[in-house]
């Protein structure tokens, strides 16, 4: 996230989940966003933390466009 951005997140993991939900106050838009991610079942902690960041980064992305 940009230095300028006020954003508040709790993620929590176990061997076969993964959650995360975060918040971000005033984007460019003027817009509050907020998301929440959880999982269940899953093989590969790599790629689902991946998954999570490239979903918020799309998201924050199109808030800010």
């Amino acid at each position: 996230m940009p230095s300028d951005v006020t954003a508040a997140s709790l993620s929590s993991e176990l061997d076969t989940a993964h959650n995360d939900a975060w918040i971000i106050y005033a984007t460019a838009k003027g817009i509050d966003l907020g998301a929440c991610f959880m999982s269940q079942g899953l093989n590969d902690s790599t790629a689902s933390w991946n998954t999570i960041a490239q979903v918020s980064r799309a998201i924050y992305g199109y808030s800010n466009a």
